[in-house]
């Protein structure tokens, strides 16, 4: 089984633990929940950056994360524990060299259609060299669209 720590989280004012949606140009980093469904985002920058944060999420132990490169590889991380603000994810999927290896494989059919998706909008960010927004994570339910402008 291959670990990794995630040891840079930001956490949110409350100081649960939390993970951003970010990316484009070439990279990208999204999560998903237990079932690899869109997550509901805690905050959103209103002036967002291009190829930046997008969308800061609270994490939880099963929660997926999705980290794209910009040679176009791709692992696909589900979190264990949580240590403090220290992430231990075990690597589920990887592709490399035009290939993907399934290190992890006790998923549903369900939460395996939905990492699909999840695959596709994670090469959609990465491709997208103007990004400013979130391709994955659901907006807050507070939030005003009207209010956010673009730089």
């Amino acid at each position: 089984m291959i670990r990794k720590d995630f040891s840079a989280i930001p956490s949110s004012g409350t100081g649960v633990p939390c993970v951003w949606e970010e990316g484009g140009g070439g990279y990208s980093v999204l999560i998903a929940d237990q079932m690899a469904e869109k997550p509901r985002a805690m905050y959103v920058p209103r002036t967002p950056r291009l190829c930046g944060q997008h969308a800061l999420i609270h994490v939880r132990p099963g929660y997926f994360i999705v980290e794209t490169g910009f040679n176009g590889a791709m692992q696909i991380w589900r979190i264990l524990e949580m240590i403090d603000l220290h992430i231990i994810g075990e690597l589920v999927q990887e592709y490399l060299n035009g290939s993907w290896s399934v290190v992890y494989s006790p998923i549903s059919e369900r939460v395996n259609q939905n990492i699909n998706n999840l695959i596709n909008a994670s090469w959609e960010k990465a491709s997208d060299y103007e990004c400013r927004r979130a391709y994955w994570a659901a907006e807050p339910s507070h939030y005003n669209k009207d209010a956010r402008t673009e730089e």
